[in-house]
């Protein structure tokens, strides 16, 4: 039986999911995310994994998890790129496509941007787990039931590459360079979408329902704003506090929607270039990562090398990892 560490953002029934806040301190789900139905059908024994809060600041929870040598694969969540950067030391992570895998029951902080993923020890371990978890569910909005890969024109591998590297010379196949034009503004893009969505989402948590409360009130809107203000940690408020900038009524449309209309550009760009190629070799820096966050796409990464794949292609970024790919 393998033993699958999950992130503490993922609801498991009966057991303690905190998202690493005091917010959520002492809330027990009564319920399972349908990753964790899935995994129990395949007798799968489950344990937490540890998160820093909401995941919102840099967090190398792989390193500690699979300390544990009867932890085989950690499923968690990414939303720029967290899953490419704790895959090195020998492991393998993939962030799915977007709807690929349910968020029914995962407790995130930007929907748009963020997916349910996987590291494992090694890349037939990778492989197994995902087909586990992935599929259809009526329970997420974003989950996707007609797939539709991506075909290819090419009629042999083709690998875009951004810079060169020893990497992308050991590669079989076609090697194109690629230029990313809009790259430059992934980053503030990715930050004001998530910080808005991360605003807009965390308000659900005021101390009245479930949780963490104050017990310095004396009126219910000291309950609402002592709460958060003792929940909540510094990296969140800060999140939170510029995200609800960004959706103020002056200044909606200079911020929030320009980078929804800058994502758009980027994706367009994306899907242009992969006209073009199969797969795109990045550096695994924040920067590069997270245009699969942003554009939707899979990646995949061992080592220092990230692979971003068509969308629900990710067999091709699976196989080129195994070496199967010609």
């Amino acid at each position: 039986m393998k033993t699958i560490g999950l992130r503490d953002n993922i609801c498991a029934k009966s057991i303690k999911t905190t998202c690493g806040s005091k917010i959520l301190d002492g809330f027990v789900s009564p319920y399972n995310a349908t990753i964790v139905d899935k995994l129990n059908k395949a007798n799968i024994e489950i344990r937490k994994v540890d998160i820093k809060e909401f995941g919102i600041e840099e967090d190398n929870f792989i390193e500690v998890a699979f300390e544990e040598k009867e932890i085989e694969a950690v499923i968690a969540t990414d939303l720029d790129g967290e899953i490419a950067r704790n895959s090195t030391n020998e492991k393998v992570g993939i962030k799915p496509t977007f709807g690929l895998v349910s968020r029914y029951g995962v407790i995130t902080t930007s929907p748009s941007l963020e997916q349910v993923g996987v590291i494992g020890k090694d890349i037939q371990t990778l492989e197994e787990v995902l087909n586990i978890i992935k599929g259809y569910d009526n329970k997420d909005s974003g989950s996707v039931k007609d797939i539709e890969i991506e075909q290819s024109k090419n009629s042999e591998l083709n690998i875009g590459y951004i810079e060169e590297n020893n990497i992308i010379n050991k590669l079989k196949g076609k090697k194109t360079k690629i230029d990313v034009k809009n790259l430059k503004y992934a980053i503030p893009t990715h930050y004001i979408i998530s910080s808005a969505e991360t605003s807009s989402n965390l308000a659900r948590f005021d101390g009245i329902r479930y949780g963490y409360r104050t017990k310095n009130a004396k009126t219910w809107k000291e309950v609402y704003t002592k709460t958060r203000q003792e929940g909540f940690g510094y990296s969140v408020k800060k999140k939170m506090i510029t995200g609800t900038f960004f959706l103020d009524v002056d200044n909606m449309q200079n911020y929030y929607m320009k980078a929804q209309k800058i994502r758009t550009l980027i994706k367009r760009e994306m899907g242009k270039i992969f006209e073009q190629i199969d797969v795109l070799l990045v550096p695994n820096k924040k920067e590069y990562t997270c245009l699969a966050n942003l554009t939707g796409r899979p990646a995949i990464t061992t080592g220092e090398a990230t692979f971003i794949g068509k969308h629900f292609d990710e067999e091709t970024l699976i196989n080129l990892v195994k070496g199967g790919v010609k």
